[in-house]
């Protein structure tokens, strides 16, 4: 498990991002009754990569809804590293997400 303020830290963006991420539902802490109270949210490693991974999209130069979309899509299939994106827009990733 990794606390809020560390995956801030780990990936280099802000709370405010964070809390953004996870009220829109690209990423979900633990629920509350799973954690300790008066600590900060935790968060899987499955969640941590996928915030990882929509950082890493956004560096690329992608706008935040084409990084949660090309994250989603390689979740849904894991195996397929090639799709479109958009109209006459063709992604190829060659590294595991």
């Amino acid at each position: 498990m990794t606390t809020a303020p560390e995956l801030v830290d780990d990936l280099g963006i802000t709370y405010r991002q964070l809390d953004y991420w996870e009220r829109q539902g690209f990423i979900r802490a633990l629920p509350r009754t799973a954690q300790r109270s008066g600590h900060h949210r935790e968060f899987t490693d499955t969640e941590c990569r996928i915030a990882r991974d929509i950082r890493d999209l956004l560096d690329a130069g992608f706008t935040l809804a084409a990084a949660v979309e090309v994250t989603r899509r390689l979740r849904e299939s894991p195996f397929e590293h090639t799709f479109d994106l958009a109209p006459g827009i063709t992604i190829t990733i060659d590294r595991p997400l």
